[in-house]
């Protein structure tokens, strides 16, 4: 039926084959082995403080706990207009900001950025973070461990923090900033003007 010249071409057909299925097979461990490796590393997030935590924040979410110091991004959108917080620790530092336009359109706008806290060196206290917004959609008001530390007004073009030190750069809102007043809180459902410091 074969003679000698085709088996031998058939053998050797059939051990490209299989080699390359072995190759195959090899490739398909290492990528499986790889993805492991990086959902491994996903998990661990908590060891490497220089990561960035980045929450998209949904109106009536429950707050969320972050060691301030450890590099979280938390931002909300106002659920009846183009507006958007963000309040983002750059590892020293805190700053909640306002953001104007539409993402989906690519036109977004820094308007205004607060101080919200400084962190000192080594201090690994867990606070919880609390974004709420006004039922016109046009205030937002950033609580942590319950109370207030800033908020902003995007209908008249302010914000307010209890720091109450206005942040350096020249954005459009910077120089409309207020001292801190617990009256605007009666714009928050729920809120109540909390103990002056």
């Amino acid at each position: 039926m074969f003679d000698k010249g085709h088996k031998l071409q058939i053998a050797c057909h059939i051990r490209r084959f299989l080699f390359d299925v072995r190759q195959r097979w090899s490739c398909a461990v290492m990528i499986w082995a790889a993805v492991a490796l990086l959902a491994l590393c996903g998990c661990t997030r908590e060891k490497d403080p220089n990561r960035t935590l980045r929450i998209q924040w949904k109106a009536g979410q429950s707050p969320v706990e972050i060691t301030p110091g450890r590099h979280a991004s938390i931002r909300s959108t106002s659920p009846t207009k183009d507006k958007e917080v963000r309040l983002d620790d750059y590892g020293e530092k805190a700053f909640w900001f306002a953001i104007g336009g539409s993402a989906e359109l690519g036109k977004l706008e820094l308007l205004d950025a607060l101080p919200v806290y400084v962190q000192a060196a080594g201090h690994d206290q867990v606070v919880t973070v609390d974004i709420r917004w006004s039922a016109d959609g046009l205030k937002s008001v950033l609580l942590v461990n319950g109370q207030a530390e800033a908020v902003f007004d995007f209908e008249n073009e302010f914000g307010m923090c209890r720091m109450d030190r206005p942040y350096t750069e020249d954005l459009p809102w910077s120089g409309h900033g207020k001292k801190w007043n617990e009256a605007i809180l009666k714009d928050f459902e729920g809120l109540k003007a909390g103990p002056a410091r």
